[in-house]
Formats: structure tokens, sequence, C-alpha cells
């Protein structure tokens, strides 16, 4: 598996899949990378505009962790 690790912005899916570039998953660095208040959960757009993060997490191609099953309640086969 490939990964784009420690990244600082958030990969635009449509330049991921266009050039077949497709992560196994991909992990932006927190703070001022994806938000610029926590408190009120504000976008800093510093590094991602606010509707690059709606584009990707939107996107049916990508797999966010409410996709994921409960892993602590699945049992296995």
């Amino acid at each position: 598996m490939v990964v784009l690790s420690e990244n600082g912005c958030i990969p635009d899916p449509e330049q991921v899949f266009r050039d077949g570039t497709v992560w196994g998953y991909w992990c932006t660095w927190g703070g001022e990378f994806v938000l610029g208040n926590t408190k009120f959960n504000k976008p800093s757009e510093k590094y991602t505009e606010t509707e690059m993060l709606r584009k990707a997490y939107s996107d049916e191609r990508v797999v966010t962790r409410k996709d994921l099953p409960d892993f602590r309640t699945t049992e296995a086969k």
C-alpha cells in the first residue's frame, strides 16, 4: 500500500484519479493545516481551501471514517 503521509494540504480527488496516483490513505497534519480555530471547527484556508475540504470529503471515491464499520463490534469471519 502506498500512502501520502504527513502532507500539508488535502489532495484534490479529481487530480488524484486523473493521474492514477490513488493513495491507500492520506494523512494531513493537524492544527493550522486544516483548522484555524479548533474551538469552532473553522477551516484555516492557509493550506487547503474550505471548498477543497468539502470536495475531498464528499467525493464518492474517497472513503472516510464514517464509511468504515465499527471494528470494535464487528466479528471476524
